[in-house]
Parts: C-alpha cells; structure tokens; sequence
C-alpha cells in the first residue's frame, strides 16, 4: 500500500518528491549511453521483452552526475509502443542577449536531440526492434558526443522476471 524512503543525506527543508507508482505488468528503468555516430545499437539491459518504452535526455551531459552546471537547457523525451513514434525536444540557451528558447515536436522518430539554433539535430533515433532482453534503436543522425538516456521499459505480466532496480527522479 505504499513504499518507505531512507534518507541517506536528507534536504535542510521540506521539498517536492515526485513519482509513478504503477501496479501489473513489468517494468524497467535504467540508462544507456547513446553510440557515436549513425548506425543501430541494441539496449539489452531491460530482462524481457518490452511492448513499449520511453526515453528521456538532458541532452548536454555526458556523465550522470555533472560536476558543474550545464550551459543550457535541453530536455529531450521520446517513446514508442512499436508502431507510434513522437518526440519531442526543449532548449533554453543561456547566456545570449535575447532570450533562445526553441522546441520541435516530431511523429516519425523516437527521440531527436536539436542544438541551440533548434533546427540541427545532435542526434535522431528510429524505434527498430523490440528484443528478448531490450530494444533496438537505430540512429539516422548522431553526433559522436556521448550523452546518456534514460528508459522506462514496459512488458506484459508474463514476461521474463521482476525488476528490482529503479531511479527517482
């Protein structure tokens, strides 16, 4: 009926926690790092095989916990059952005169990366497979900066065994 958080090095004040709790089926969350340059890349750290998965990016880290702030903003998110694709893509540059926000919306790929002129791409994926253990992306752009994503795979009650592994965000 609910779950139970051990603060480690707990906040001074009250603050926000935000979650998903979701009961059935199987799920997965972890994080990949996405290939250098154009090509497919095969996610096999999911333990069945998915029906659907989102992905998520702050497109400018490459490491998981950065030791400074970034630059800019950049959110990217994308998801797909299969057959539907959609992404979208947010960047808010700092440090200009005028204020750079730009955003694109797109139905054909699972997740697109822009730069801060928001029409370039760093990075665009097409949904290929789902596999046993995972899925199967296939970058038709990509910069050769490595950045990480994270997944939420999702799969019928009957696949493969439970996850116990997970991130709050």
């Amino acid at each position: 009926n609910g779950f139970t958080i051990n603060w480690a090095d707990a906040p001074a004040s009250a603050d926000a926690i935000y979650y998903l709790s979701i009961k059935g089926g199987k799920w997965d969350v972890d994080e990949f790092t996405k290939r250098s340059g154009t090509g497919t890349q095969d996610i096999t750290t999911v333990g069945f095989q998915p029906t659907a998965y989102m992905l998520f990016n702050l497109g400018t880290y490459t490491t998981l916990n950065p030791a400074a702030a970034a630059d800019n903003a950049i959110i990217d998110i994308g998801g797909t059952d299969g057959t539907t694709e959609g992404a979208i893509s947010l960047i808010d540059e700092d440090a200009v005169a005028a204020s750079d926000v730009y955003n694109r919306f797109v139905t054909d790929k699972v997740i697109e990366q822009i730069t801060t002129n928001g029409v370039v791409t760093n990075g665009q994926a097409d949904h290929s497979a789902f596999l046993s253990n995972g899925f199967r992306l296939n970058w038709t752009a990509a910069d050769t900066n490595a950045s990480y994503y994270f997944y939420i795979a999702v799969g019928d009650a009957a696949a493969g065994a439970a996850r116990s592994r997970g991130y709050i965000f």
